[in-house]
């Protein structure tokens, strides 16, 4: 052994011994070509040369890159030359043309020698691969078909002990845990095996029919493999010989359990600091064995395993890994080489064993199953997991495809499963590895390799028959095959055999209908799965069906439709059962078919609701398939279908039945517990300060009332007691205003949150005070709040009575007369809220479910008993309001004539209440006043469910309200006339803006707004036509009368006859001078402001037109001008100042020297009987030029002759005024 050391012997003994193993065989099939018929591939640079085969270091690989060589010889007619140098990955550095593939080096796109390569390399890591450039090697078929697994085994013998014994399968992982099972009683000790059958721990093991590590020189190296180029086939242990002679590095074997980088690695994944020495070399006890941690402190539980032969440690990696992750109690270590097999066939161990395995056989190994192959954990040195499916692939140089198709078709068509190896192997086993058994197991299976022979008429599964030289699949072989090729058959096809005179074939059919075929080269159709259907012949893939219909069979043309308002979530639905309910309908079965029913207004249903989703909040679809009720909705739990539309929208937030917000309770969550009040979020206890609080403003309410009463203020006392009167009356027109903005807030509108915050403290002012804790003093029922309501109103009218007695005991009597007006008083200044209460047991709610509440007692359903009692309440207070009411119209048609009458001054008295505030031309205005507030509650009762009625209706009356206000102009303080307006001006907008937050339209609703447009349209049309015709009908008439004859309908009013108006004016100036000027001036300061303004106007047109003369007069009236003269040609002009008898000298001294005291006028007794009032004219006129003199008149003091003033000219003034 010593001469064989020397590194000039070795290569000659290696020599000797490849020919000895060694030879070269001709033929195996029958069949074959002569061995001089073969032939080489020739390349682009003219080179022949034979086809080079690669294979992997394992006995898989060999044995079927043998194989296939034979068949490429025998059936193809090439030389075969199969390479021994090239296992791993490094045989693709051969096929790509590498200068230097056992360095992985010198890749140009240099010239191929070897052509096949049949190794086991990952797709994953031949994607890393970039070296190659043009000449990459290309991957063909799916693979050889075998699946390599490598893992620890156990002898068939050990695993049968262990299940018949405890039932106990040793085949899974997870029954090694040395925490619940003793499994060292199933194998030998550790200590058992003798040491010197292992590698020791530290040192490196050595090749013991070796004895020394030796290179070999590079010359030496080359001639060796030159010589083993001279073979055509050899053994398998020469090959392993010479790859690591050619790998011109020491012969020598790591221990890796001595190297700390390789036990770094192992302690990165478990931790299993314990076992590992200062230095980070692994802990062998006895120098040989490695104890996992699970019987480290047991070593008698350990179990033996055995690593075998590696490059790179990777199985005493995986093992030590595997071990420690899963409690697995083993002894570990490395047997020498020559010992290797001895101690797995003849000793009960674990042993590391890649699979399919030739050698170990007769030990019938039983794999240890470990969890599944996880590819990005081994990428980061995680060997915890199984290591397997890897599928041996095929690889052929990128210019084989044009040196040699057929070869690449057989290469393609190669194809051996793991059950043919695994029967191959158990006959090579017996027989042993050579070309003889080989030939033979070729001669005995043809049925397995006859496929892999290309013909180019005898198509194999997958493909058909081809014409070429018309491109198109054809259904026969003919007499003539000239052009007939076989060929993949295509996406939509299938490859179906038959059978003529040539033999066996196939040809590429279409696939039926039902059925289908995505990929090419296929033997058959698929049929359309589950959920799947196809309708058309020849389709590469199945359709899947669509929404609304599913397929419950296979291989159907149609699918199925889901019937009675149901569909599917998605496509490809399998079974009537998935088959929900279409969006807006709920499923109410419990199991089998859906049952559907219409979901209610207030329920978002999405498509396939069911009621189990509805109330459990759950759905296995997930959430956007779970029925929920809407927000401002709610149902009761005991009746979730059942939905209540909620008033206020913020306490039902929505979602599942039952759900209110803040503890609220009860029909649309409007109720609280008893002893508690609703603050606007939530449900909160009553505490004592909201008791004390309540009877505190109700005391000072009725303290307000007896002040009130006992004080009340006369507004007659001058400018001082106007203003208190002005401050007063903005206090009502606000009170008023806020009552008419509660009974808006009403409005069943979705109006945003800020108005209904407003909303919520407006209530107040219509008698309703639920966010303001009246429950706290009324109880929790509704029923009990709304007769606290009512009973407020009748309890303010008697306080005031019992008042009235506690003033007389007191000795301040009031008497009949100021109690009724101040009842009056407080009447009408709740009129707007008292009405409002009085309807609102007739509001009735329409809900979803269609059952009706009381819109603002909404836990009140009508019709039950609760509100049979209040419409009893409702309408005893509506007939009080009717029969008030009814009083005032009384009062205020009669007014007028009892203002002219001393004997009724106490009614008139009585009725300051309702024209106090007016003008006295303008003292009616209190009844539409009252009819304001009144009528705006009756659109909420009308139209309870209908916001676009009510906005109309609404809209309507604030306009009509707003005409009669702008037409009378009634308040006595002009002030007030422009508060009123631009409050009810600011309500009209108001409402106006509500009708952008209407609800979605019903058809009412939609029929409500058609008929307003359409009607306003129609009125407006109306109105024009009317007033053209009646203008036109009044002319024709005018014209064929001759006469002037005004027409009632231009003035739209009465107009006062001339003569009767003219006798009013002149009575009126004779009794205007014998008044005083300090009298008439303090009269004119007790009139209202509006009055001084109407009369200074009448003076302004009475100087202005019917007195145009008098120029002095007209400078007065223009210093503060309330109207302007109207155009007149200046012969009218001096025309009238004749017949007025005025000259502009004649005014001025008029002016300085006339006085309207009754010493200047004519006396009834001294007046001659007058004709005429043209004459009464004239005679006053000249009794008072009489009377001042006439300065600048006639010499000798004679009068001035005074003109004469007609009854024409009479008739002239009059008409102008």
């Amino acid at each position: 052994m010593v001469s064989l050391c020397n590194a000039r012997i070795v290569p000659l003994w290696l020599g000797l011994w490849l020919l000895l193993f060694v030879r070269v065989r001709g033929t195996c099939l029958p069949e074959a070509r002569p061995v001089e018929e073969r032939r080489n591939l020739t390349d682009s640079q003219g080179r022949s040369l034979p086809v080079g085969m690669n294979h992997g270091f394992n006995e898989i690989s060999e044995i079927v890159t043998r194989i296939a060589g034979m068949l490429i010889q025998d059936a193809l007619g090439y030389n075969v030359h199969i390479n021994p140098r090239s296992g791993g990955e490094r045989a693709l550095y051969y096929l790509a043309g590498c200068d230097q593939p056992q360095s992985r080096t010198g890749c140009n796109d240099g010239p191929n020698q070897y052509h096949i390569a049949l190794i086991p390399i990952s797709q994953r890591h031949w994607d890393t691969l970039t070296v190659f450039k043009s000449k990459k090697p290309e991957k063909v078929g799916t693979g050889i078909g075998y699946e390599a697994i490598a893992t620890l085994h156990m002898t068939e013998e050990v695993a049968q002990h262990a299940l018949q014994e405890k039932g106990l399968s040793l085949q899974y992982y997870s029954n090694w845990n040395a925490s619940w099972w003793d499994l060292s009683k199933y194998f030998d000790n550790f200590t058992s095996i003798p040491t010197s059958q292992l590698l020791g721990n530290g040192t490196p093991g050595r090749v013991e029919w070796l004895k020394c590590s030796f290179k070999l020189r590079k010359k030496e190296a080359e001639r060796l493999r030159a010589l083993w180029a001279l073979t055509i086939s050899h053994s398998f242990a020469l090959h392993v010989a010479l790859v690591f002679v050619s790998s011109s590095r020491d012969f020598t074997r790591h221990v890796w359990l001595g190297d700390p980088t390789f036990m770094a690695e192992y302690v990165n994944i478990t931790g299993d600091l314990g076992g590992l020495h200062p230095n980070g070399t692994g802990i062998c006890p006895d120098g040989h064995w490695f104890l996992s941690p699970s019987c480290r402190a047991n070593p008698s539980k350990c179990v033996p395993a055995m690593s075998r032969e590696s490059f790179s440690g990777g199985d005493m990696q995986q093992i030590l890994q595997k071990s420690a992750a899963f409690d697995m109690p083993l002894a570990i270590a490395r047997a020498r080489p020559e010992f290797d097999r001895s101690i797995v066939l003849e000793r009960r161990v674990l042993f590391w064993l890649n699979r399919p395995d030739l050698e170990l056989r007769a030990a019938q190994p039983v794999p240890v199953m470990f969890p599944a192959y996880d590819n990005v954990a081994y990428d980061s040195g995680d060997f915890r997991t199984l290591s397997s499916g890897f599928l041996s692939a095929k690889w052929i140089s990128r210019d084989l495809a044009v040196l040699a198709p057929s070869i690449v078709d057989f290469v393609t068509r190669l194809e051996m499963s793991t059950s043919v190896i695994e029967a191959m192997f158990d006959r090579l086993y017996i027989e042993g590895v050579s070309d003889e058994a080989l030939c033979q197991w070729l001669l005995n299976n043809r049925r397995h390799w006859t496929s892999w022979i290309p013909d180019e008429t005898q198509c194999i599964p997958g493909f058909g028959l081809y014409d070429s030289v018309n491109g198109e699949y054809i259904q026969m072989r003919g007499e003539s095959v000239q052009g007939v090729v076989c060929k993949a058959c295509e996406s939509g096809h299938s490859s179906v055999q038959q059978f003529d005179d040539r033999g066996y074939t196939h040809v590429c059919t279409l696939c039926p209908p039902g059925t289908s075929q995505p990929s090419g080269a296929a033997t058959s159709c698929t049929r359309c799965g589950l959920g799947e259907y196809q309708d058309m012949a020849g389709s590469k893939a199945c359709k899947r069906c669509g929404v609304g219909s599913y397929q419950d069979e296979l291989g159907a043309t149609a699918c199925k439709a889901c019937r009675n308002n149901t569909t599917t979530v998605g496509l490809g639905s399998l079974s009537a059962e998935e088959c929900g309910c279409n969006a807006d309908f709920i499923n109410i079965a419990s199991a089998g078919p859906a049952q559907c029913k219409a979901c209610p207004a207030g329920l978002d249903c999405p498509r396939s609701s069911t009621v189990q989703s509805f109330f459990s909040g759950e759905s296995d679809l997930g959430e956007e398939f779970i029925p929920k009720i809407k927000e401002g909705y709610m149902s009761l739990a005991a009746a979730g279908l059942e939905v209540y539309q909620c008033v206020n929208s913020e306490a039902c937030p929505g979602g599942k039945p039952g759900t209110c917000k803040g503890n609220s309770t009860g029909v649309a969550c409007s109720e609280c517990e008893e002893d508690q009040r609703w603050n606007g979020d939530e449900c909160l206890p009553c505490e004592p300060f909201i008791r004390v609080a309540w009877f505190a403003v109700l005391a000072c309410v009725c303290l307000a009332i007896l002040l009130a009463h006992g004080f009340k203020l006369d507004y007659e006392m001058g400018v001082n007691g106007m203003l208190i009167f002005t401050f007063l009356m903005l206090f009502e027109v606000a009170g008023n205003f806020l009552q008419t903005l509660a009974i808006a807030g009403q409005m069943t509108l979705e109006w945003p949150q800020l108005l209904l915050d407003i909303f919520s403290v407006m209530e107040v002012f219509a008698f309703e005070a639920t966010d303001l804790g009246i429950s706290c003093i009324a109880g929790s029922a509704q029923l009990s709040q709304f007769t606290f309501q009512v009973s407020l109103f009748p309890g303010a009218l008697l306080w005031l009575v019992c008042c009235n007695r506690i003033l007389r005991l007191v000795g301040r009597v009031r008497t009949a007369t100021q109690l009724m007006s101040s009842l009056g008083q407080i009447v009408m200044a709740c009129f707007s809220a008292v009405s409002n209460l009085s309807l609102v047991p007739f509001m009735c709610f329409q809900h979803p479910n269609g059952q009706q509440s009381n819109l603002q007692m909404l836990s009140i359903i009508c019709g039950s008993s609760d509100h049979a009692v209040m419409l009893v309440m409702g309408s005893s207070l509506g007939a009080l309001l009717i029969a008030f009411w009814c009083v005032c119209v009384w009062l205020l048609w009669s007014l007028p004539r009892f203002s002219m009458n001393e004997k009724y001054h106490d009614y008139v008295a009585a009725s300051q209440f309702l024209i106090d505030k007016f003008r006295l031309d303008a003292w009616w205005f209190g009844l539409p006043l009252l009819l304001r507030g009144a009528l705006l509650s009756f659109p909420l009762m009308l139209f309870t469910n209908n916001p676009a009625s009510q906005v109309i209706s609404m809209t309507f009356i604030l306009i009509i309200y707003m005409v009669f206000l702008s037409l009378a102009w009634p308040f006595k303080v002009p002030l007030l006339n422009a508060v009123e307006t631009a409050c009810g001006w600011a309500l009209i907008l108001l409402i106006l803006g509500g009708a952008l937050h209407m609800p979605k339209m019903d058809t009412e609703m939609l029929l409500s707004a058609a008929i307003v447009t359409v009607g306003s349209l129609l009125v407006a049309l109306v109105v024009l036509l009317v007033s053209v015709l009646s203008v036109g009908c009044t002319g024709v008439r005018n014209l064929r009368a001759s006469d002037a004859t005004r027409f009632r309908l231009l003035d739209l009013a009465k107009l006062p006859d001339y003569d009767e108006l003219a006798d009013l004016i002149r009575e009126s100036a004779t009794h205007l001078v014998d008044l005083q000027h300090g009298s008439l001036t303090e009269e004119l300061g007790t009139l209202a402001p509006f009055d001084l303004k109407l009369l200074h106007a009448c003076m302004s047109m009475v100087v202005l037109e019917v007195i145009p003369g008098a120029e002095t007069l007209t400078k007065k009236v223009t210093r503060s001008p309330s109207r302007i003269r109207r155009a007149r040609s200046n012969a009218s002009l001096g025309s009238a100042r004749s017949r007025s008898g005025l000259s502009e000298d004649g005014d001025q001294r008029n002016r300085s020297n006339l006085s309207l005291d009754s010493k200047s006028g004519l006396s009834q007794e001294d007046e001659s009987p007058i004709e005429s009032p043209a004459e009464e004219v004239n005679q006053t006129v000249r009794s008072t030029s009489e009377q001042i003199g006439a300065p600048g008149g006639a010499p000798g003091g004679a009068p001035e002759e005074v003109p004469h003033c007609d009854q024409q000219d009479y008739d002239l003034v009059m008409v102008e005024f």
